[in-house]
């Protein structure tokens, strides 16, 4: 059985914000908390270079996406959805408060797929020669 490793890494003071409230919402310990991050972008990972390696895969999935899209900009199709919604008493207020939720995480996303330069903060060294004490 191979060693056990352990990894670091640095997030910037909104980033760790952010991972914090996600942590403390879903009661997650710090540990979990990574190791099923870490789980959920290793099998991301594994799904996008499959459907970038084999381009019958790739048509399989563009394919599924663009009669999902179809389906869903049919007005009949759409109509029956509203209906069934309503029949399953879901209301306008749990429709907004989904949409919340949702632009919420999208905003925090956008926030942790930042790109950043690695390593430290380069400081700016004054112009000319170093004055004399």
């Amino acid at each position: 059985m191979p060693e056990t490793k352990r990894y670091q890494v640095r997030f910037t003071a909104e980033e760790v914000e952010i991972l914090e409230r996600v942590r403390k919402k879903y009661n997650l310990n710090v540990n979990q908390f990574i190791k099923q991050s870490v789980f959920f972008a290793v099998e991301m990972q594994f799904w996008q270079m499959m459907i970038e390696a084999d381009p019958e895969i790739k048509q399989i999935f563009m394919t599924t996406i663009d009669e999902s899209r179809k389906i869903m900009s049919n007005p009949r199709i759409l109509k029956r959805i509203e209906k069934r919604l309503r029949f399953e008493k879901i209301t306008q207020e749990g429709l907004d408060k989904l949409e919340r939720n949702a632009s919420d995480l999208e905003k925090d996303v956008e926030t942790l797929r930042k790109k950043k330069k690695p390593g430290p903060k380069k400081t700016k060294k004054p112009r000319g020669r170093p004055k004399k004490r």
